[in-house]
């Protein structure tokens, strides 16, 4: 198909980082993911570069910043750098009411290590954390490169009854890990924006700075030595900030360049225009699409009694995209009732879902921090790793953990297999109609 083969060329075009195929593995749960990165850290000998949204201070995070201590007392020269969203680390969790921040945490770890030398900085790609949060992934440690979209706390590692479930690939290259790496030095810890959150002497937020730096990203990318006719296993890193950015075209073009099938998967149901446009466009020439979602109870916004007096106005959102879903159902029953369009809920028992990434036919698949939702797509800073396998070396691995992703999904075949608003609980009901009624609705949609 002719559109097809002009969007393909794009993604060819790509600077691409060779990858051996022994080289990378993918685990399939977050205990294996644990303590995967509890060793990496213990075996660690010349660098560590996490960057995240969050980094808790509960067991898990707790064990991990502890192992992290130890391995720097160990091997003084260790060069080890934390990084995480400014806002959120200045908070808790929604409905946790304990005083004590995660900034509070870092701050007294590092006075009881005064010896030790670990910086942990927060990013503040806005001055309001609705306005846009620090979403980069992935750690770095040594030449391997930890890719998941878990942040760090008990329930990302599984430390609890229950957990979430992420993606979790390990890759070994030189290359790739240093590319990142550059990036955050180059772009990350030069801003002025950039706050030591362990250090009495925390900057003030400046607006000034954050828009600088915001100007910065958008046009930032990873910069390494790549080969564009490079025809077998390979890794585009991308990055991205802001509408218009790299890492939202090669996902656009990503979508366009399917043969026979795409499969997309992401926590939160709430598509951009731009895409939902795209993925018509596709399954008009014929090609399956598969959408992989959250159910609403597997959404980590989700509480389960909503009637007691820890109501919050964000345990509205996982019903929004749940909403959103329906609609969109509506829209393309026909494309459904032919088989061309598949949607799936991932839904096991009160665990979450947080999988993000796309494959597309066997040549492509993205691990991404993107949720292909409206927020990801304009207002925070995402990044990803874009596979290209043209000799389909990894086809077995992805089919792996696709069966593990699928094991706990199930087949919607119509949109009124779905609950209505009529059918939520009493204060989740009433607060949507009153939103609806001042077309509210239409600025959260923006901000979800």
């Amino acid at each position: 198909m002719k559109i097809n083969n002009y969007y393909k060329q794009y993604l060819i075009k790509l600077l691409k980082i060779p990858q051996s195929s022994n080289q990378i593995r993918t685990l399939f749960s977050p205990t294996d993911f644990n303590k995967e990165l509890i060793y990496s850290i213990d075996k660690a000998r010349f660098r560590i570069y996490m960057v995240l949204l969050y980094f808790d201070c509960d067991r898990s995070g707790r064990l991990i910043l502890d192992t992290l201590y130890k391995a720097k007392k160990n091997r003084y020269n260790l060069d080890i750098v934390i990084i995480v969203d400014l806002n959120r680390a200045k908070r808790n969790r929604f409905g946790n009411n304990n005083t004590v921040t995660n900034i509070d945490w870092y701050y007294y770890i590092a006075q009881i290590n005064s010896d030790i030398e670990i910086p942990i900085y927060g990013i503040p790609i806005s001055n309001r954390e609705y306005l846009g949060v620090f979403h980069l992934k992935g750690f770095v440690i040594d030449d391997k490169v930890i890719y998941s979209g878990a942040n760090i706390n008990d329930i990302y590692l599984e430390k609890l009854n229950y957990y979430r479930y992420d993606r979790y690939r390990i890759i070994k290259n030189k290359l790739l890990a240093n590319t990142l790496v550059y990036y955050i030095k180059q772009y990350l810890l030069t801003a002025k924006a950039i706050n030591r959150l362990n250090n009495v002497n925390n900057k003030k937020i400046i607006i000034n700075n954050i828009c600088t730096l915001r100007r910065t990203l958008r046009t930032a990318n990873y910069h390494y030595l790549g080969n564009i006719n490079y025809n077998k296993l390979s890794i585009i890193p991308l990055v991205g900030l802001g509408k218009h950015n790299l890492l939202n075209k090669t996902i656009y073009h990503l979508i366009y360049s399917a043969q026979k099938r795409i499969i997309l998967c992401t926590p939160y149901f709430n598509i951009p225009n731009i895409l939902f446009n795209s993925i018509v466009d596709i399954l008009n020439l014929g090609i399956t699409v598969e959408i992989i979602v959250s159910d609403k109870i597997a959404n980590d916004f989700y509480v389960p009694n909503k009637e007691d007096s820890n109501f919050h106005m964000t345990n509205i959102i996982p019903y929004l995209y749940e909403i959103n879903l329906r609609n969109i159902m509506i829209k393309l029953q026909s494309y459904i009732n032919h088989g061309d369009l598949i949607i799936k809920i991932w839904k096991n028992q009160y665990n979450s879902f947080h999988m993000k990434g796309i494959w597309v036919d066997n040549d492509w698949f993205m691990l991404t921090s993107n949720n292909f939702n409206v927020r990801s797509w304009q207002l925070d800073l995402e990044n990803a790793l874009l596979v290209y396998d043209p000799q389909q070396f990894l086809t077995k691995e992805n089919n792996m953990e696709l069966n593990s992703i699928n094991n706990h999904t199930k087949l919607i075949k119509h949109y009124s297999d779905i609950q209505i608003i009529a059918d939520y609980p009493i204060k989740i009901r009433n607060l949507i109609n009153k939103i609806r009624k001042i077309n509210f609705d239409k600025i959260i949609k923006f901000l979800i």
